[in-house]
């Protein structure tokens, strides 16, 4: 059970969750940051000026806070959350060692790691509004979660009552007319067909349906 000295993390495997199969597979939370080396043979500064040679993107100070937050804050034990876009899906997990870098990472173009016991899925499509926003309105490689039906659903993956881990087909799930209706994007929003989250109009170049993010614009 999650207890006060435990934090909920979600940490995306890639765009959309894109590297969720083989995170699963190999035992492993990943986030990519490829122009940043070992963290562990870096200072926070360090780390700043290697994410600064990401030049696709202008958020350096936050980009960098949230590696060091995977590497050094995030602890053994603590329950994770990423998410399976292809599936609409969640998959939970545990912690179970310490931030590594390894340049023939098992996750394919993802150096840095967490060891991860992963212990079961459960649908998007169970979740409230509350969470789902923090879902899907927040497409932070690394974000700690306190929304209360995401830490139950960690609870109740570290007491093993979840789906399996296996699943058959990689493939976006139908949801009833109802659930589809309730999520419904704002006027100002578009759902990317790449990564599966809802995001404004502005992250879409002109009438596109992939959002810059997945296109890497």
């Amino acid at each position: 059970m999650t207890g006060p000295s435990q934090v909920l993390w979600l940490i995306r495997s890639g765009e959309g969750g894109r590297e969720v199969d083989a995170c699963v597979a190999n035992g492993f939370a990943t986030v990519e940051y490829p122009t940043v080396g070992d963290v562990r043979q870096r200072t926070p500064a360090q780390v700043l000026e290697e994410v600064r040679q990401a030049r696709d993107r202008t958020d350096f100070d936050i980009l960098a806070q949230r590696l060091l937050d995977f590497a050094l804050e995030v602890q053994d034990g603590d329950p994770v959350i990423t998410s399976d876009g292809g599936r609409r899906q969640l998959v939970f997990g545990r912690v179970v060692g310490p931030y590594e870098w390894q340049n023939d990472s098992p996750v394919p173009g993802m150096r840095h790691l967490r060891p991860v016991e992963w212990l079961g899925r459960a649908d998007w499509d169970e979740l409230d509004d509350d969470a789902r926003t923090t879902l899907v309105k927040y497409p932070r490689t690394i974000l700690r979660i306190t929304e209360p039906a995401l830490v139950e659903l960690a609870e109740r993956a570290l007491a093993g009552e979840m789906l399996p881990l296996a699943t058959t087909a990689r493939s976006p799930r139908r949801r009833p007319a109802a659930a589809r209706a309730a999520r419904a994007p704002a006027s100002n929003e578009r759902l990317c067909t790449s990564c599966q989250l809802l995001k404004i109009r502005s992250q879409f170049a002109g009438d596109a349906v992939v959002c810059r993010d997945c296109a890497g614009d």
